[in-house]
């Protein structure tokens, strides 16, 4: 194209004499540029370490008709080297289920059916009440994180917020508290330990009602003749539901040792890539409305350092689990096949949109490919594990083990 500008010579007949004298040395370091870049693009299939992307050329001498010196540097693309992976040690467990333990179901059954009466004006909020209720909190500098109305908020409903409820008893309609709370470790590693002021305007106080533990609420809950065939379903559902967190709990177990067992060599523009789309995801799912970084530390009370090297040691992880998973499947030869992929894909209940846009199925079908390889995955190693124990245990300690809890039955 540039040949085209030299006015009569023909296109790419124009001499290179002429072309320098015209355009400048620039050309000439844009065509070594080309030369170069082509050079190493034939080079690819012949390298011992694969290229993760296009490497970044650095011209360091350049003389026309004597010297070319460049050097060419990239970065690999991510390699794993398992350990050990078979016949790993995990330990199994065998739930009980006692009326004790669906006893927090049948409460929300109880919740969604109640019926709500105004307090008077006079009498002050108890354990169990509704309020409705006006926040505003700040963090330790004192600026302002969340100003929302209107929250419903049960008193005794979190047994995680019973620090947080016995602030909120005592209140009548219409009054303002203000209080410095800080939150536990159960929670964000952004947020445990971190103290806030809260400012509560209760609006409206209202007492809870709730119906009987009878015959006529299982009828009305989801049309079970009765209550004893009700807390039956229940707990066979809810044995179901822990089985399933223990079949991934026991997933997870041996993943990481897989893991931890493994080496591993990851590209830093890779962990950066995945770290921002991390963060990303994160900010969409908190409402922080694509909150830049720096900001969410600010409003955490957080360095940015040390934010970001949370979401970059998360990346990391993110990346060795997938690598693993993916290279495991393939040295297994562990596949999916399409009539199960098209298996999932047709219970999915999308609309004509999205069924209809070839974008969105291919996401979708990603998904599912994503879903069922580590699914196969985890089975596989389950399946070759070394199972231990599998004492009976109750749903509480059930909980503690899911949980990551060390203490004792």
């Amino acid at each position: 194209t540039l040949f085209r500008l030299i006015n009569g010579f023909r296109q790419g007949k124009a001499p290179m004499e002429m072309v320098v004298k015209m355009l400048g040395d620039s050309v000439s370091d844009d065509a070594v540029t080309i030369l170069l870049t082509d050079s190493i693009n034939g080079l690819y299939p012949s390298l011992s370490f694969k290229a993760y992307k296009p490497p970044k050329i650095e011209i360091e001498k350049f003389e026309r008709h004597n010297t070319l010196i460049a050097k060419a540097t990239y970065e690999t693309a991510p390699e794993i080297q398992f350990g050990k992976y078979k016949d790993l040690s995990v330990e199994v467990y065998n739930v009980k289920v006692s009326d004790e333990d669906i006893a927090p179901q049948l409460k929300d059954i109880q919740l969604k059916l109640s019926k709500t009466q105004a307090r008077e004006p006079e009498e002050l909020s108890q354990d169990g009440d509704l309020l409705d209720i006006d926040i505003l909190t700040k963090n330790d500098k004192g600026e302002v994180v969340q100003d929302s109305k209107n929250n419903q908020y049960y008193i005794g409903l979190n047994p995680k917020q019973k620090k947080l409820d016995a602030e909120l008893v005592g209140l009548k309609a219409g009054e303002t508290k203000t209080f410095d709370y800080t939150y536990d470790n159960d929670v964000s590693e952004e947020l445990a330990g971190k103290t806030f002021n809260f400012t509560i305007t209760a609006n409206s106080i209202s007492k809870v009602i709730y119906p009987e533990l009878d015959d006529s609420l299982a009828q009305e809950w989801d049309e079970t003749p009765t209550m004893e065939e009700l807390k039956t379903k229940m707990k066979e559902n809810l044995k179901k539901f822990v089985d399933d967190k223990f079949h991934a709990h026991y997933s997870n177990q041996l993943i990481g040792e897989v893991v931890k067992n493994a080496s591993f060599s990851i590209p830093n523009s890779l962990i950066e890539e995945e770290s921002h789309a991390l963060y990303h995801q994160f900010s969409h799912d908190y409402n922080l409305d694509h909150m830049p970084m720096e900001k969410y530390a600010e409003m955490v009370g957080s360095d940015l350092d040390s934010v970001k090297s949370n979401f970059l040691n998360r990346a990391t992880e993110q990346i060795k689990y997938y690598l693993a998973i993916h290279e495991l499947a393939k040295q297994e030869k562990i596949t999916v096949a399409p009539e199960e992929m098209e298996a999932v894909y047709s219970r999915l209940q999308l609309g004509e949109k999205e069924k209809n846009n070839r974008e969105s199925k291919e996401r979708v079908y990603r998904n599912i490919y994503e879903n069922l390889i580590s699914q196969k995955v985890y089975d596989f190693l389950l399946s070759n594990s070394n199972k231990q124990g599998n004492s009976e245990i109750s749903i509480s300690r059930a909980s503690e083990i899911l949980g990551g809890s060390k203490k004792d039955n």
